[in-house]
């Protein structure tokens, strides 16, 4: 991280994960006051295809794209920048990938249970079918196609949760950029027949992709060979493959079939849709394991991966508290301290007031009410009452009155006094 920028708009970049074809992804953290911390992870496009506009707008486009889904199989995206450089941010998923769970059961020389299977495909299924029918704000269909389902682009929780991620290479509506005559997207190995011949493509070549992920889950073994192109693209031409059963007994012929459907060169006899997909997957797991969920697969990801300390507790346990020397030793950061630095008058930013909270002053009387031919005055200032609200209430009078008075008393007498007094009381009322 030394020689990478470590700072992105309000994101600071902490670890790398991983790189792709055309970003790379890192764990973040967004600090705020308070005490205030948020993991997330930053999608950043690699340096030489930053000056590129096509590939500027293709991951725009999966910004725009994972703003309008909003759905716990999915991983959700919550901010989208282009200073000092184009990244994305995701919310961060703190687990593995499916793609790594199965490698390491495979060292483990240890099988993927079939509920498992049937969990994570009912789980990316729901996800899938989200974004395969969203709608834009005049309820137009958005036509979203993820076009890379792959065990790599599936992320497992230490929680238990399942969420499809990478929508890098999203088929939609409102994405500008076309894909070259002749160039397939997505890789070979879990690409739809459809898809590799680069045909009109719709949410039933992500079902296919998806059919082959559960195939290899139920087989521990890969259905195409994943660095050999052409090798895959002959195996998609010709469709033939055997079903999960011959390499997995436990497979049931029923299973074998819902799979198998998934996997049609046909589009039009192939499994319709990815919800569809999913309620077959349910059904079954409902069948064969009964309350399967969250906490089964959190806890295979625990036994599977020993050293990331994943081990959930058992039901019957309740969950441990902290001791008081462990809640003396959490760092805290009280908030009305972080509110009275803002509040300074130094402070970069002033809490504007809202218009009804404005008051007049004591030194400015707002303007009188008019009532037909009279002038109602004012009412007191806030706070008074009694003698004090009579005598603030009452209108004040002019300087000249007094000197009328003077004048009327050293020359006319105290009858020409009245008379003033009168006449002067009559106009300033």
């Amino acid at each position: 991280m030394s020689a990478e920028p470590v700072q992105l708009g309000e994101y600071r970049l902490l670890e790398k994960l991983g790189q792709g074809g055309m970003a790379m992804v890192y764990r973040g953290e967004r600090s705020g006051e308070a005490g205030f911390r948020k993991k997330v992870a930053l999608k950043r496009m690699l340096p030489q295809y930053r000056r590129d506009p096509s590939l500027l707008e293709r991951f725009a486009a999966e910004a725009r794209t994972n703003a309008r889904l909003d759905h716990p199989n999915l991983v959700a995206v919550v901010d989208f920048g282009i200073e000092p450089e184009p990244y994305l941010v995701m919310e961060f998923v703190e687990g593995v990938t499916l793609a790594l769970l199965l490698q390491q059961l495979v060292e483990k020389r240890h099988a993927l249970e079939i509920a498992a299977a049937l969990f994570i495909g009912a789980e990316a299924a729901a996800g899938l079918d989200h974004a395969h029918r969203k709608r834009d704000e005049q309820g137009s269909p958005l036509g979203i196609v993820h076009r890379d389902v792959s065990p790599q682009n599936v992320l497992l929780s230490n929680e238990g949760a399942v969420k499809v991620s990478d929508f890098g290479l999203v088929k939609a509506a409102d994405n500008v950029v076309q894909t070259g005559s002749g160039v397939p997207i997505g890789k070979m190995s879990y690409m739809a027949p459809e898809q590799a011949e680069h045909s009109e493509v719709d949410a039933r070549a992500d079902v296919f992709s998806l059919g082959i992920v559960v195939w290899e889950m139920l087989t521990m073994r890969t259905l195409m060979p994943p660095n050999d192109p052409m090798t895959a693209a002959q195996m998609l031409k010709a469709c033939n493959f055997a079903p999960p059963s011959a390499y997995n007994p436990k497979v049931s012929a029923e299973l074998d079939a819902i799979v198998m459907r998934c996997l049609s060169p046909d589009v039009a006899a192939r499994t319709p849709s990815a919800q569809a997909f999913g309620m077959q997957l349910r059904e079954m797991l409902h069948e064969i394991a009964p309350g399967y969920g969250r906490d089964q697969l959190a806890r295979l990801l625990g036994w599977t991966f020993p050293e990331r300390g994943w081990q959930m507790d058992e039901p019957h346990a309740t969950a441990r508290q902290p001791s008081a020397e462990e809640r003396l030793s959490m760092p805290q950061v009280p908030a009305a301290e972080a509110m009275a630095r803002a509040s300074m008058p130094n402070a970069s930013t002033k809490p504007r007031p809202h218009a009804a909270a404005v008051q007049t002053t004591p030194d400015v009387q707002p303007a009188p009410l008019i009532t037909g031919a009279h002038r109602v005055p004012p009412p007191p200032p806030i706070g008074q009452t009694g003698p004090r609200a009579a005598v603030a209430a009452a209108p004040k009078r002019s300087p000249m009155f007094w000197v009328l008075i003077a004048i009327a008393v050293g020359s006319f007498g105290l009858a020409a006094l009245v008379v003033v007094i009168a006449l002067a009381i009559f106009l300033m009322s």
